[in-house]
């Protein structure tokens, strides 16, 4: 089907040369599309649906019912009832994830994969009944009744369910709710291990040993020793110590060598740490090492991957890169003195815990463990558990690889080796250890109680999946309703469509199809709802013809009767002429404006275009120019007029009845009224009455109406004042009367002016008076630039006192600017009539300012010679004479004296008032430049040995003093200037003892490495540019440090102007670092102590 454009296209090309009075049922029926193909839908024709096509239903959703294969949907859920959603025999179960439990889910699983401690967990007694013959119910009341501090039922429950449940996850929301944890948080994984192991060791019952010692002390707990030896007398002291598990330092270390011979190497005890002798019996140098003594059978490294970072004052994650072995020989790190010769010391590595992301205080833990009876290597994922390639560990795809600048590359580990990024706990398990164990438990060997609830819990498993497979059975059945509905529904469709019987079909809204096709068989679907489609005559709008289907009657009834509905739009009575007729009248006009235009436009073009005196007419150029727009926007907001002489509308009528169709264009627009005529001419005629020119549109100086908001046909030719032909020919043309009576059909009430008819008298007057004043103007200008050359030019001004001169005048800088506009262009400029001196006046009379010779400080006024004030009296009217006289005392020093006299308190306010109306502005540039520390520290050095002052002034003796006091400049090392300091007058300049005059970016363009611009206001406060800077530099609000002319901006409550920071000032961004040595990560900071496991069941019961 051709695309939707050219379906609206050849739906209402008819009407481009058809008259609206005898629109026949075949251009309705166009028109409304009708007669428009059925589009295929089993032979896929359209590859999605055909919008300006009601009578395509391809794409709208079908497709997805019809090719739907609910058989094998059905046989897949019974598949899955019988295989899915339980654990497959030999496999492992995952846990949920309640939140953020992750670190405490990798600890079970590896506590679990643990054969001695999982045996030992399970045969402990804590189950056992009192009774030898209790019942069930006692066994559910006990285990319903599990208190919160009987951690170790809790955990026996869930290695039971862990080893014989026959779910493929288990929840562990009872153990976690034992120990209280806070199932939001996300806590210290290697905290938890060893508060946990702690708290089981107490807990643990005294007959639940292995070989006659706690499970615990057995599977973990080893012994070391403090060996400390005095330089005096070389005695030793020994202090023994057990360890559950070994931390290990990995800053600056590559592998677990290095970490364990950093563990063992020995500490010098001097100076303030020196060491008390019990021989000597005083303080002396002394060397300690600790002495591994045993090893336990599962040895656990701790990595210190999270250390405190005491510059940020938070934890951060150490991201370098460790290798470990697969198999560790211990022996070379234990003590051989006295009976310690043991050399089975070899471990082989059992598991590792992961923790994924760049930060301390988010990401994921997840552990990767070997099977001790497979040798087989699985990932613990929380719920997902996933067995790897082989039997090794693969610890490629846990690396960080975010392409950041602490990404690191990964070094080529050793043969037997393993490195990781992310490894924060290593397990070790001492080899032979289990030749001696029994057999692994079955379900059969562990304790009644344990096992009821083990096979209660696969019962309700089994239960809960026979539910799901009879919710999903009566899902498709729903599935397999509507299917059938919808295949009955396009069955119907596919019926040959009769034109001819058009009252057999229906309109219903594409919407509504595509949200029930779209909807789920057990959604809600709501009743078909065509009223969207309607036109205001009640009936089936023509422009919403691509928003709707033509369904046949019993297709639209089927539907209808399952889901009711209200407006049916049944196709012949539903047909709007009416309709169709306006929009064929507004296609007619349309095609007559654009033919119109191709006849003015070429008659424009004609180059024998003669132009006579009494035919030609006078047409402004601005509305030549936009006239076709101009009747083109009215057409779009053409309104239908209400029939007169109250007609009624017939709806029987075949097409042929007469139209009587109205368009106002627009106020002075014709109301074109098509009547049809007995002999089938279509004349258009006016029916409007005489234009009113009480009110006419405004233009510039009463001439040009250019760039008026609205002003109608040919007004623009107009004076405003009068409504007379304009005497500016500049805004007007000539046209033949062949294109003025073709505008003249569209603006039938637009002014009308022959060639030879006359000008507005008075206007034309006005002009001629306008014209003669600026030849005066000019000449006035030039005779003033000639006398007054050096005071236009800017040359020969006074800079400092000249010898024999003992008066100069004052004028304003506004004034001298006015005139200098006006001596430039005194056509487009009026010439100055007057001094503007009073705006250096007080309200008490007085100057303002403080005068000096040497430097005009001021901005407002400018010295001027006496011979130059002379020759301005003779030209304009002098409001106020301000002249500066000198004055020698006897020591020949120089006084100056202005009159009026100067008014100190008016003078200071000023000064108050511009100074602190620097610090106010609105959406002005700030610039943010990125420094270095070493590029900080230089800076800070440079502002020490600057110019800057930083003692506090006023502003009356800044200026009194200005004389002897410089613009602050930053000097670099050869002697150039750096930075523009200003632009602030010095006679308005207060400086405080807290700031100096602020660094400003200088005038030349070009963008600076590593400095953003920024739009500000002088109410934003720091700590929302800081919250801008954090996405501009992608540095956290925390790592910021900004300075402003090396001073720190520390009060992030304070807004720009309580800093004193001035537009177009340079603030300098010190940012931060991570530390160089190592990949560390940086964290969002934390301003809230860390609790840890506070109010858990870990500690304090």
């Amino acid at each position: 089907m051709a695309p939707k454009q050219i379906l609206d296209r050849n739906a209402w090309q008819w009407a481009e040369k058809t008259d609206p009075s005898k629109i026949t049922l075949k251009n309705v029926l166009t028109a409304y599309r009708v007669t428009l193909p059925t589009c295929p839908v089993t032979q896929g024709a359209c590859r999605k649906n055909c919008v300006g096509n009601p009578n395509c239903y391809c794409g709208l959703g079908e497709k997805a019912w019809m090719d739907k294969n609910l058989d094998e949907e059905l046989k897949d859920a019974l598949n899955e009832s019988s295989k899915g959603g339980k654990r497959i025999p030999g496999s492992f179960i995952g846990l949920k994830n309640l939140g953020a439990t992750c670190y405490a889910n990798t600890f079970l699983q590896v506590w679990f994969h643990n054969p001695e401690f999982r045996k030992g967990i399970l045969e402990c007694g804590v189950y056992e009944h009192s009774q030898s013959n209790c019942d069930n119910t006692d066994i559910v009341q006990e285990s319903s009744s599990l208190n919160a501090t009987n951690v170790v039922k809790h955990l026996q429950l869930l290695f039971a369910l862990l080893s014989f449940s026959d779910r493929q996850f288990i929840d562990p929301s009872s153990f976690i709710e034992c120990l209280n944890l806070d199932t939001t948080l996300q806590q210290d994984a290697q905290e938890f291990s060893k508060l946990f192991i702690s708290l089981l060791e107490d807990q643990l019952p005294t007959k639940s040993c292995y070989q006659g010692v706690n499970l615990i002390q057995y599977q973990f707990v080893g012994h070391y020793e403090y060996v400390t030896r005095c330089s005096g007398c070389g005695q030793q002291s020994r202090s023994g110590s057990k360890f559950y598990e070994i931390d290990l330092n990995i800053k600056g270390h590559t592998n677990l060598a290095e970490c364990l011979q950093e563990f063992l190497q020995e500490e010098k005890l001097d100076g303030e740490n020196q060491y008390y002798c019990q021989f000597c019996l005083k303080k002396h140098n002394a060397v300690r090492r600790i002495h591994l003594i045993d090893l336990p059978p599962t040895l656990n490294f701790q990595l210190l991957r999270f250390v405190f970072d005491r510059h940020t004052q938070n934890k951060k994650k150490l991201l370098s890169y460790l290798q470990f072995p697969e198999v560790l020989n211990m022996n070379e790190y234990m003590d051989r003195s006295g009976d310690n010769q043991r050399s089975d010391l070899i471990y082989d590595l059992v598991s590792v815990l992961i923790h994924r992301g760049p930060g301390a205080h988010s990401g994921h833990y997840v552990a990767v463990i070997k099977d001790c009876n497979s040798n087989a290597t699985y990932q613990f994922n929380d719920e997902e558990v996933e067995k790897l390639a082989d039997s090794r560990f693969r610890l490629d795809k846990e690396e960080i690889t975010d392409g950041s600048k602490l990404s690191q590359k990964k070094p080529r580990p050793l043969k037997g080796y393993l490195c990781s990024q992310n490894a924060y706990m290593l397990v070790y398990r001492r080899r032979n250890i289990g030749r001696d164990c029994s057999p692994e438990l079955t379900l059969e060997s562990i304790s009644p109680q344990l096992q009821f609830l083990v096979q209660m819990d696969n019962q309700k498993h089994e239960e809960s999946l026979r539910d799901q497979l009879e919710t999903r059975k009566f899902y498709i059945s729903k599935e397999r309703e509507k299917q059938e509905l919808v295949k009955h529904f396009y069955d119907l469709l596919q019926h040959e469509q009769d034109t001819e019987r058009d009252d057999m079909f229906e309109w219903i809204s594409t919407s509504w199809i595509k949200n029930w096709l779209a909807a789920d068989s057990m959604g809600i679907i709501s009743p078909i709802d065509n009223i969207s489609l309607r036109c205001p005559h009640e009936k089936m709008h023509p422009e919403n013809v691509d928003k709707a289907k033509l369904v046949p009657i019993a297709a639209a009834g089927l539907i209808f009767e399952k889901f009711g509905g209200c407006f049916r739009l049944q196709c012949s009575s539903s047909m709007c002429h009416r309709c169709v007729e306006e929009k064929c009248q507004f296609i007619h006009s349309k095609v007559m404006i654009s033919e119109d235009s191709k006849t003015i436009t070429q008659l424009l073009k004609s180059t024998d275009l003669l132009l006579d005196c009494d035919t030609s007419y006078w047409v402004g150029k601005n509305s030549l120019k936009k006239w076709r727009g101009m009747a083109e926007e009215a057409l779009h907001l053409t309104s239908v007029l209400p029939k007169e002489n109250g007609e009624q509308e017939n709806d029987d009528d075949d097409g042929s009845k007469n139209v009587n169709m109205e368009m106002q264009l627009e106020e002075n627009c014709v109301f074109v009224t098509y009547n049809s005529s007995n002999d089938g001419s279509c004349d258009m005629v006016d029916d409007t009455s005489s234009l009113e020119m009480s009110q006419m549109p405004g233009a510039e100086e009463g001439r040009d109406r250019s760039e008026q908001d609205s002003w109608a046909f040919n007004e623009d030719l107009l004076c405003v004042a009068h409504g007379d032909l304009t005497p500016d020919p500049s805004v007007r043309r000539l046209v033949p009367q062949d294109i003025w009576f073709l505008l003249k059909k569209y603006f039938p009430k637009a002014p009308e002016f022959l060639s030879n008819s006359p000008v507005c008298l008075f206007c034309q007057t006005q002009d001629e008076k306008l014209r003669r004043n600026k030849e005066q103007d000019k000449a006035i200008a030039v005779e003033q630039r000639m006398k007054l050359i050096d005071l236009y030019l800017d040359k020969k001004r006074p800079s400092c006192w000249p010898a024999g001169v003992d008066i100069l005048n004052i004028v304003s800088v506004q004034f001298l600017e006015e005139w200098r506009k006006f001596i430039r262009d005194p056509v487009r400029h009026l010439p100055v009539l007057a001094t503007d001196n009073v705006s250096l006046l007080c309200h008490h009379s007085g100057f303002m300012y403080n005068v000096n010779i040497s430097e005009q400080l001021s901005q407002k006024y400018v010295y001027i010679w006496p011979q130059e004030w002379e020759i301005l009296t003779n030209y304009m009217k002098i409001d106020t004479e301000i002249m500066v006289t000198r004055n020698l005392d006897e020591s020949n020093a120089q006084q100056l004296v202005v009159y009026p006299d100067f008014c100190q308190e008016c003078c200071r306010e000023r000064q108050e008032f511009e100074y602190s109306s620097q610090f106010t502005y609105i959406n002005e540039s700030l610039y943010v430049r990125k420094v270095t520390d070493e590029t900080m520290a230089l800076f800070a050095q440079t502002l020490a040995s600057s110019s800057v002052s930083s003692t506090f002034v006023t502003a009356v003796d800044a200026e009194s003093n200005a004389d002897e006091s410089d613009d602050a400049e930053l000097i670099n090392e050869n002697g150039k200037r750096k930075q523009y300091m200003g632009p602030v007058e010095k006679s308005a300049r207060l400086e405080t003892s807290s700031s100096s005059t602020p660094i400003r970016r200088s005038a030349r363009k070009g963008r600076i490495h590593d400095e953003i611009k920024f739009e500000v206001s002088s109410d934003l406060t720091l700590k929302d540019l800081k919250l801008k800077l954090v996405k501009a530099f992608s540095v956290m609000k925390m790592d910021q440090h900004l300075y402003l002319n090396g001073i720190e901006l520390c009060d992030e409550l304070a807004t720009l102007g309580q800093l004193k920071v001035l537009p177009g000032s340079i603030l300098y961004l010190q940012a931060d670092e991570p530390s160089t040595d190592l990949a560390f990560t940086e964290v969002s900071p934390v301003n809230s102590v860390e609790e840890g496991f506070k109010g858990t069941g870990l500690v304090g019961r």
